[in-house]
C-alpha cells in the first residue's frame, strides 16, 4: 500500500532525546541541531515526527504521533522557543529547543488536534506539499577524494549499476565494489593498480575497464565466477603490464569486445576460435606480437587494430609465402601424454594444477584433422593481407605473418593442395 504525506511543517531547532525507562546522564543525550519535519498521512490524518540530526545528516529518525502514543506535551516555556514530548513507543522524550515561537505553537497545534489542523489558515511559514519518493542512484562518477564515499559513511550506494573510479591513482580495488550485486558496468580506468581481487569476479559486470593501470596478470577463474563468465560482454585491459594473453579470457564465451592494446604480449592462443566465437572487436595495437593465429581469421570480426607489432618484414615484397618451418619434438613428452589422457577423459581444467592447467591451455589443434597439439607438432608460417580478418581494420604496408600447427606432414599437404581452406592466392614454398 502507497502511502502519500503532506509534508505540513520543517522546524530547525536543537534536539535531545531521554529514554524513559533510563536514568542518570547516560540516558540523556546531549542537544544536537536538527531539522524536525512533520507530515500527515493523506488517508487517516495521522501525523508522523522526522528528525535529522547535524551528527548524521543521512540518517533519519521516525517517530509516531498518534493521539494513543503521545503521553504528555509541555510547552509551559514555548515562549523562550522549548517545550517537550514524551512518547510509549519508543519510550523517550524528545526536548526541542532554540526553536522560532511562532513555528512552535502552530506545531503544537498541530499535534494536539490533527483532524482539525488546516494548512491554509496557519502561518506562511509552514510548508504543505507532496513529498516525492527518493530515486535509486543507478550511476555514480569518481574523480576525486571529495567525491569518493567515505569507509565511515553508508558507502557507496547498494542500487549502482554502473560505476566510474577514474583518474584518482588508487592502487588497489576497494572491496565494498564486490558487494554491490546490481552492478554491471564498472570503469577503473587511468589508476595505478597492480592487482585485482578475484572476488570483484562474483559480480555479473556485463562491461569492465581496467585500461590504462599497472596489472601484470589476471587472477585464473574457477566455477565461482560463473555468473560473470557468463555475462561479461565488454572488457578493456588496455596499456597495462601483461606479458600474455590472460588464461581467464579462454572461459569467457560470450565476449563481444576486446581491448588489449598497449600490453607486451607476444604470443595469442590458437584456441581462440574456440573460446570467442562471439568476439567482434579486437584490439592489439602497441603489443609485440610477431605473429597471429591461423584461427584469428575464422572470427567475424567487425572491428580488428593490429598496428604497431613487432612483425617481421617479408623475405619476398608482395609474395604472401610459408617463410618458415619449425619442427618441434616428434616424440610426445611425459607432459605431453598426461594432458592427452586428460582431455580424453574430459577432466576439466579447473580441477588442475596451474601449471598443469595453463600447459592445457596452451594446447593447439592440427589446421586439418583438428587432432590435439602440444610439443610434438609442426609449425608453418605464411602472410596474409588484413582484409581477410574483418570489415575495418588497420591498414599496414605489408602482409601480416600467421601461423597454423600441423600433426604431420601429410596434413600440411592437404592443406597445402587446397583441401583444407586456407588463404587464396598463397604460394607455399618449403624451408626448414
Amino acid at each position: 500500500r502507497i502511502r502519500i504525506l503532506f509534508e505540513i511543517m520543517i522546524l530547525h531547532c536543537n534536539i535531545a532525546t531521554i529514554c524513559t525507562l533510563m536514568s542518570g546522564s547516560s540516558s540523556k543525550h546531549k542537544p544536537s541541531k536538527s531539522v524536525l519535519t512533520l507530515k500527515q498521512n493523506q488517508s487517516n490524518n495521522q501525523l508522523n515526527l522526522f528528525i535529522t540530526t547535524s551528527k548524521d545528516p543521512n540518517g533519519i529518525t521516525n517517530y509516531s504521533l498518534q493521539k494513543k502514543n503521545i503521553i504528555s506535551v509541555h510547552n509551559r516555556l514555548i515562549k523562550e522557543g522549548k517545550m517537550s514530548i514524551t512518547l510509549k513507543k519508543p519510550p523517550v522524550m524528545i526536548m526541542i529547543s532554540d526553536a522560532k515561537v511562532a513555528q512552535l505553537e502552530v506545531f503544537i497545534k498541530a499535534i494536539r488536534n490533527p483532524e482539525e489542523f488546516s494548512v491554509e489558515n496557519e502561518t506562511p511559514n509552514i510548508i504543505c506539499k507532496i513529498n516525492k519518493p527518493k530515486q535509486d542512484v543507478l550511476s555514480l562518477t569518481i574523480t576525486n577524494q571529495k567525491q569518493y564515499p567515505s569507509f565511515t559513511g553508508t558507502g557507496f550506494p547498494k542500487t549502482l549499476t554502473t560505476l566510474t573510479i577514474a583518474h584518482m591513482n588508487y592502487r588497489h580495488v576497494d572491496l565494498r565494489i564486490c558487494s554491490l550485486q546490481n552492478l554491471k558496468v564498472l570503469n577503473l580506468n587511468n589508476n595505478n593498480l597492480r592487482k585485482i581481487p578475484e572476488r570483484l569476479f562474483n559480480l555479473s559486470l556485463t562491461a569492465l575497464n581496467l585500461s590504462h593501470n599497472k596489472i601484470p596478470e589476471l587472477p585464473i577463474l574457477t566455477d565461482q565466477n560463473i555468473e560473470f563468465l557468463k555475462s561479461v560482454k565488454c572488457i578493456d585491459i588496455s596499456y597495462n603490464s601483461l606479458t600474455a594473453y590472460p588464461t581467464m579470457l579462454n572461459n569467457i564465451t560470450s565476449l563481444h569486445s576486446l581491448r588489449l592494446s598497449g600490453n607486451p604480449i607476444n604470443i595469442l592462443p590458437h584456441q581462440i576460435k574456440r573460446h570467442q566465437k562471439s568476439l567482434r572487436v579486437l584490439h592489439l595495437a602497441n603489443c609485440n606480437i610477431k605473429y597471429l593465429p591461423y584461427a584469428l581469421k575464422s572470427l567475424a570480426l567487425t572491428d580488428f587494430q593490429i598496428s604497431d607489432n613487432a612483425f617481421p618484414p617479408p623475405l619476398q615484397p608482395n609474395i604472401p609465402e610459408i617463410y618458415k618451418l619449425r619442427y618441434k619434438s616428434s616424440i610426445p613428452s611425459l607432459k605431453e601424454c598426461c594432458v592427452k589422457s586428460i582431455k580424453r577423459h574430459g577432466v576439466t581444467t579447473i580441477d588442475l594444477h596451474p601449471t598443469l592447467q595453463s600447459y592445457v591451455e596452451s594446447a593447439q589443434n592440427c589446421t586439418s584433422c583438428y587432432k590435439l597439439l602440444l610439443e610434438s607438432s609442426l609449425v608453418y608460417f605464411f602472410r596474409a593481407e588484413l582484409r581477410s580478418f574483418a570489415s575495418s581494420y588497420t591498414r599496414l604496408p605489408h602482409p601480416v605473418p600467421m601461423a597454423f600447427y600441423c600433426c604431420s606432414e601429410k596434413c600440411f599437404r592437404k592443406v597445402a593442395s587446397g583441401k583444407r581452406a586456407v588463404p587464396a592466392n598463397v604460394y607455399f614454398s618449403r624451408t626448414s
